[in-house]
């Protein structure tokens, strides 16, 4: 039943052009219970589970915010560690738990890509970014707390693309996660940049312009192997201990005006991106060219979407996806009960 009912979704939001196609997964803490791929990526060649797509947003909590947990769980930060204590920062009030939750008082984004030339002189001007909010003030999300939380690993480590693969992706068995893919053939491409179609490179310009690796986008992946990430959120032990996911997934925002954040994680609303089937404690992420996850641990279920809406629009039809997104989860979540 629920393939028939994935399938009309899905070949409704083709033939809109919403997206060129999509892949879809669903586990519970042991096994994949619903894995199924639709249409095309990129309009002529059919999607397959192992199509690999740009997760965009969704790297800050599949890249970025591992590591800091991960960086917790072996004592070398702790969430009230001021971020100065890493990195140059000009605001000794700034704590690394701010960064995750998005109320640093960082803005939104950056064009420093747009008159700095290098990797370093568009990290310095974010690190010194003059329009900073009181912290702790309001949650505004800024992909900006993202970028210097890689910072932060990177000072502590050395590479944040060497310390993901080594200590999330290999240990998970994610074969097909990495930042800048080279072998790009099954990559669903993006957007339209500087005359050419991005396959392999991230849509997102901070991302893009940091030589594809960023704490805020730039990781590629595929469905299964997000799976295996989400089983390891649901039953811990491969990687994470119980309790630093259990750190992760509190309220940290409650007393501060804007959306419910955990560390990194947004949560439930009625509102959600996830639909409203979802239990009141599941926790999620979406990523801007179309991709998402959502965990609920309650029903013990963990819900991939990976599409490239990019393909088609940008900034366009974002209520349209949103819409999509909360349906199919709705129809997923209904056929788990």
């Amino acid at each position: 039943m629920i393939r028939q009912k994935m399938i009309m979704i899905i070949k409704e939001q083709i033939r809109k052009k919403l997206f060129p196609g999509a892949v879809i997964g669903v586990t519970d803490p042991e096994k994949t219970l619903f894995e199924e791929s639709y249409g095309t990526f990129d309009g002529e060649r059919k999607t397959t589970l192992d199509t690999i797509y740009d997760l965009a947003s969704m790297t800050k909590i599949t890249a970025t915010l591992p590591s800091i947990l991960l960086l917790i769980q072996d004592g070398l930060i702790d969430p009230e560690d001021p971020v100065q204590r890493f990195i140059a920062f000009p605001d000794e009030r700034v704590r690394v738990w701010h960064l995750l939750t998005h109320t640093s008082g960082m803005p939104p984004y950056s064009q420093a890509y747009r008159y700095k030339d290098t990797r370093d002189g568009i990290l310095k001007e974010i690190q010194n970014e003059p329009f900073r909010a009181e912290p702790g003030s309001s949650v505004v999300y800024s992909c900006l707390n993202y970028i210097l939380l890689m910072r932060i690993v990177e000072a502590i480590t050395g590479s944040f693309s060497q310390f993901t693969s080594e200590r999330i992706y290999n240990p998970l068995g994610m074969e097909n996660t990495q930042f800048v893919p080279q072998n790009t053939g099954n990559i669903a491409p993006t957007s339209i940049r500087n005359d050419g179609r991005l396959r392999g490179l991230p849509d997102d310009e901070l991302a893009y312009h940091l030589d594809g690796i960023s704490g805020n986008a730039g990781l590629f992946s595929t469905v299964p192997d997000i799976l295996k990430y989400a089983r390891e959120l649901l039953y811990p032990g491969k990687i994470f201990s119980q309790n630093i996911l259990n750190l992760s997934r509190r309220e940290w925002t409650r007393a501060i005006p804007g959306d419910r954040k955990g560390l990194g994680w947004m949560l439930w609303t009625r509102r959600s991106s996830g639909g409203c089937l979802l239990s009141e404690n599941s926790f999620g992420h979406t990523g801007f060219t179309g991709t998402s996850l959502w965990i609920d641990p309650e029903k013990e279920l963990a819900i991939v979407i990976l599409t490239n809406k990019c393909f088609y629009s940008r900034h366009q039809r974002l209520e349209e996806m949103w819409r999509f997104r909360r349906i199919t989860h709705n129809v997923i979540l209904s056929s788990f009960e």
